[in-house]
């Protein structure tokens, strides 16, 4: 009894972990949405986040480089492209086919350093920041230069009007609120035909600021929409202040979306569902989004397929 016990414990983690690697490895998709906002024209944005790249990362690279063919109108990139080292070496063979797109970018903490090992189960306690102590050991002053040369915004704690395809766009965004790196520029009052905030972690203090700024659309990545989630359920954490329900998806903030919805998709069982959200006075759009690519210490994930989101924004 014990014997047939412990193969089947064995061959359900076999299982378990052939899923994970799989749905990191093969599972990329395009998660697409469609609201209204107050623009005078359709407009999209692909949000990339998390990419996490390795020389290793191939099929992350290739399929990277085909989302050109979807031909939106702006690149959002939320932050922490690295997986490790050898990152820098790839990035740009990722990204140089969206170069002729406009586009504009934050950073996260795995922009500048390749983070010590943690142990999954550090993420299960109580959620506080983290800080960069040491020196930065990955380029991420440089890639942003990089990046810039190609005509894309750099939104570290800065604030730029654009016109993209006729739009007015005010863009704005901070580094990396996770380390603390964040500095939220001071409002203009410029908002624009739509003004978009980047930002990598979805702190509720910069949320806040976004909101009261008058943004329309945040964009943030960090979570990895859990990475390892439950079917059905969802995200168990998201290494951030946020509720666990909000790791990824296309919701409201501070209460219900601007469409009186929760969040999409949402799953059969969430506590979303259960979650008391109250009609504010004003809501802006939110988009979290579960990323690429995946720690690189637990290179794996369970129902949360590697995402980037293809936003289509209608005129109200």
């Amino acid at each position: 009894m014990l014997k047939r016990l412990a193969a089947a414990t064995v061959a359900a983690g076999a299982g378990a972990l052939t899923w994970g690697l799989t749905e990191s490895l093969l599972g990329f998709t395009v998660r697409t949405h469609a609201f209204r906002a107050r623009v005078p024209q359709p407009f999209t944005i692909l949000h990339l986040s998390d990419l996490h790249l390795t020389r290793r990362d191939r099929l992350r690279i290739d399929f990277v480089r085909s989302l050109a063919e979807l031909q939106p109108d702006f690149v959002a990139l939320t932050g922490d492209n690295f997986g490790n080292a050898t990152g820098p070496d790839v990035i740009f063979d990722a990204l140089s086919p969206l170069f002729e797109i406009p586009g504009a970018f934050v950073f996260g903490s795995h922009d500048y350093v390749a983070g010590p090992f943690r142990s999954p189960i550090h993420y299960f306690g109580e959620h506080r920041e983290a800080s960069i102590t040491g020196p930065h050991n990955l380029p991420g002053e440089a890639f942003a230069e990089e990046l810039a040369s190609h005509g894309w915004y750099d939104l570290n704690n800065a604030r730029v009007h654009a016109v993209v395809r006729g739009l007015r766009v005010a863009l704005v965004g901070v580094n990396d609120p996770h380390v603390g790196y964040d500095y939220y520029p001071q409002p203009d009052g410029d908002h624009g035909d739509l003004q978009v905030a980047l930002i990598h972690a979805p702190y509720q203090r910069v949320l806040d600021e976004a909101l009261h700024d008058g943004t329309d659309l945040a964009l943030c990545g960090h979570t990895h929409g859990g990475q390892v989630c439950v079917p059905l359920y969802g995200a168990l954490v998201n290494n951030a202040d946020t509720p666990t329900w909000r790791a990824s998806g296309l919701q409201g903030w501070p209460g219900l979306r601007p469409d009186g919805k929760i969040i999409e998709p949402l799953r059969l069982l969430s506590p979303a569902r259960k979650a008391v959200l109250l009609e504010a006075e004003r809501s802006m759009w939110l988009n979290i989004s579960a990323g690429l690519g995946t720690s690189p210490h637990v290179p794996v994930r369970v129902a949360c397929r590697p995402e980037v989101s293809l936003l289509t924004i209608l005129p109200a």
